[in-house]
């Protein structure tokens, strides 16, 4: 997808604050339903590159 100039910040605003919503504590519902010691593996597939 193309975003004008204005669209991308306002993502990157959202992305920004997303994330620093589990900095430091942590994020309060993944801690309390998934346990600690799991180990995940994913994979990211997109539709375009980049």
């Amino acid at each position: 997808m193309d975003f004008s100039i204005k669209e991308n910040v306002l993502i990157d605003k959202i992305i920004e604050q997303a994330l620093l919503e589990d900095i430091g504590t942590g994020d309060i519902t993944t801690e309390s339903i998934i346990p600690s010691n799991l180990k995940a593996k994913g994979i990211i597939k997109t539709s375009e590159e980049g």
